[in-house]
């Protein structure tokens, strides 16, 4: 019975990937540009799928996985105008937000570009498209 649950154990900590090299991480300060990137991709890629108004990121928060190359996996507060009109015209309709989540990948090698992993948008919750 014993062996049965450190098997059962192991198996999750395997499974979430914690605990062999390449699991998730921590950004760290090595990341700053990276992440800096990152914000201003995402938030043009909200802005994008928004069809105008204005979108700000608030809280943005990533892990990254290194295996060759690195992936960024990221979460942010979304914060956008529901009203497309003058803010006059707006008093029914204040701004929204959501909690919105995205992938972004740096291939290897000098000189590399983050990209935005995907063809569709990020996922959000509550959904706002």
């Amino acid at each position: 019975m014993k062996i049965s649950i450190i098997i059962f154990l192991f198996g999750l900590v395997v499974v979430k990937g914690d605990w062999f090299p390449g699991g998730k991480t921590d950004t760290d300060a090595s990341d700053k540009e990276n992440l800096k990137q990152i914000n201003e991709i995402f938030q043009k890629i909200m802005q994008d799928y928004l069809i105008g108004g204005t979108v700000t990121l608030e809280d943005l928060y990533c892990k990254k996985e290194i295996v060759g190359d690195v992936l960024y996996y990221c979460h942010s507060k979304v914060n956008y105008e529901v009203c497309k009109k003058p803010r006059s015209e707006c008093k029914e309709k204040p701004n929204r937000s959501s909690s919105c989540s995205a992938n972004f990948w740096l291939p290897p090698g000098k000189g590399a570009k983050l990209q935005y992993v995907g063809n569709e948008k990020p996922t959000c919750y509550p959904d706002i498209y």
